[in-house]
């Protein structure tokens, strides 16, 4: 799509003709060369470098006025139609279903393939440990990735601030029992905690706590591409921020690891405090990628 509207338009931006359609084109491939949906006035200007004083507000707000980019306090991040301009393939989310037992039949009789799925692990914890079931070798039958979760929701009529069993016990049954391709870290999730007394910042601690446990634990195994950290948060996009710094203290980063759990976030009312959390994580994480709970 990008290089078809050059061709169309005939706009080189390595040369320094003025036109206002070439300053438009030239602002969105600072997106492209910066690999970047949001970027602030003073990145766009360290790489545009062009034009009067004003002259590349007057872009912006024209990008703006056309629905090619919103501003997000100090960013101007693109819209899906400035994606779609932009990428050579618009950003697809990867689906996963959710479910165990007769969901799982479902779906193999389907003939829907691949399916990628996740599991709750709380579903199989039982008598004080895990129990095999036939819902692990119907969810790798279904050819994509198996996903497991940690399974807070599944102790929701009795949980308060830790799991019935260990990082190590949880670390086990993902790997040796599920044979799951990704595995989400344990967390507290504050949507249901904090409203029964929980106080945010101590959920926050606590989940970065098991995080980097199971991280640590999953090194040891060799198993650490699998693991898929979790950031919670309960009301504000500055808490999952938090939870991501300190995180890096304990050198569990965005460079290191790809894809990133965002807890508490599915049961919110309002879109656009989704907007807001995800928005502020997504430009926190960089290049790495999401996974919304």
């Amino acid at each position: 799509m990008w290089e078809l509207v050059k061709k169309l338009t005939g706009i080189d931006c390595e040369r320094e003709e003025s036109h206002p359609l070439r300053a438009r084109i030239c602002v969105l491939e600072v997106f492209i060369r910066k690999r970047s949906p949001c970027l602030t006035r003073e990145d766009i200007l360290s790489e545009y470098r062009r034009g009067g004083k004003g002259h590349l507000n007057k872009v912006l707000k024209h990008l703006e006025d056309v629905g090619i980019l919103k501003r997000e306090g100090l960013y101007y991040c693109l819209t899906l139609v400035g994606l779609a301009i932009t990428r050579a393939d618009p950003p697809c989310p990867i689906l996963y279903l959710a479910g165990a037992d007769r969901a799982l039949q479902v779906a193999m009789h389907s003939g829907i393939h691949p399916l990628n799925w996740l599991l709750s692990a709380g579903r199989y914890w039982n008598g004080g440990k895990f129990k095999q079931s036939e819902d692990f070798k119907m969810a790798r039958s279904l050819s994509g990735l198996l996903f497991l979760d940690s399974g807070a929701q599944q102790f929701f009529s009795k949980f308060r601030d830790r799991y019935p069993y260990t990082p190590a016990q949880y670390l086990d049954f993902a790997v040796n029992v599920v044979g799951a391709d990704l595995i989400a870290t344990l967390d507290l999730p504050l949507d249901i905690l904090t409203p029964r007394g929980l106080p945010v910042a101590e959920g926050i601690r606590k989940t970065v706590e098991y995080g980097v446990e199971v991280v640590a634990l999953a090194e040891k195994l060799g198993v650490l591409g699998r693991v898929v950290p979790v950031l919670q948060g309960f009301d504000d996009p500055s808490q999952w921020l938090e939870s991501l710094d300190l995180y890096k203290q304990h050198g569990v980063t965005p460079q290191r690891f790809k894809l990133w759990g965002v807890g508490s976030v599915c049961m919110m009312r309002s879109t656009r405090a989704v907007e807001r959390v995800l928005s502020a994580v997504r430009r926190a994480l960089g290049d790495a990628k999401m996974h919304v709970f």
